[in-house]
């Protein structure tokens, strides 16, 4: 019998369609978004995640699939998260205060690279007032060098990326263990990018990679929240029985969100899939989407 946790998850799964590895071709990706608003996952859904170059053309897409599908942008527009490169804040800032017709702006998503500080001094400073959650991405090395607790007590959040196309990319249970670790000490939210295809941790059946569980950090999360030592925390990170992860999400609050907000997907089905098979939620849901 399904236990449903569907509460929990909502606005958990931020729509990154157009990102790798899924790559979908933007007209796909708005128009499958804009779908999901009649489908009973739809609360489950966050904003879609577009760069500031392809805003103004998903735009004018929503406009046109919204009018085939009956729906009022002007009463509930498209959410859009932007995902911002270093050194191209200032544009994003323009189309943030002025988004097209029928976008609102939810987020901005600062990437950094070696100037990493002063690009995060920047996301705090614009995070004190702006009308949009501001998330900024650390590397790993980053963090190492206490980015998180220069991020403790403002209004911006962190960003940390867990997988990619490439190996080197995926964090190891440690160095996540060391994120989750850093961001609950801090008491900083924190959302993830790329990798977290399946609820318990697993190795990639085409490429060998070892993916991280969404549901395992979900577990480590509310570990290190109540105080849990770094052992316990890498733990639940390296846990990959199923039933160990369901029976350990049994007994665990939501509370996790007040930290772990939400990751970017590139499928929305994909992961939604993985806490049906946990009887976490309710298979009738994706029988609409």
């Amino acid at each position: 019998m399904t236990t449903s946790r569907f509460s929990d998850f909502t606005g958990f799964f931020d729509d990154a369609a157009i990102f790798p590895p899924g790559s979908a071709e933007l007209p796909d990706a708005v128009r499958a978004h804009l779908q999901r608003r009649s489908a009973s996952i739809q609360p489950l859904v966050g904003p879609l995640l577009l760069t500031e170059a392809r805003l103004s053309e998903a735009a004018a897409l929503a406009t046109e699939v919204a009018g085939e599908l009956g729906i009022d942008l002007a009463r509930e527009p498209l959410r859009v998260g932007l995902v911002v490169a270093p050194g191209a804040l200032d544009q994003a800032l323009r189309v943030a205060a002025e988004p097209p017709q029928g976008v609102v702006i939810s987020g901005l998503e600062l990437k950094t690279d070696q100037r990493w500080r002063e690009q995060l001094a920047a996301g705090v400073e614009l995070a004190q007032d702006a009308p949009y959650s501001v998330h900024v991405e650390l590397s790993g090395d980053a963090v190492a060098e206490g980015g998180v607790k220069e991020l403790a007590g403002t209004a911006a959040r962190l960003k940390y990326r867990t997988g990619g196309l490439e190996a080197t990319l995926f964090p190891s249970v440690a160095q996540l263990a060391s994120v989750i670790d850093a961001a609950a000490q801090a008491e900083v939210p924190f959302k993830l990018t790329a990798g977290l295809h399946q609820a318990v941790r697993h190795t990639g059946p085409k490429t060998g990679f070892q993916h991280h569980g969404f549901l395992n950090i979900a577990l480590a999360t509310a570990a290190a929240r109540s105080g849990a030592d770094f052992d316990r925390v890498q733990r639940l990170l390296a846990e990959r029985d199923h039933d160990a992860v369901r029976a350990a999400y049994a007994e665990t609050s939501a509370s996790w969100r007040t930290l772990f907000e939400s990751f970017g997907t590139c499928s929305i089905s994909e992961p939604i899939e993985s806490l049906i098979a946990l009887d976490l939620l309710d298979p009738a849901l994706l029988s609409t989407t």
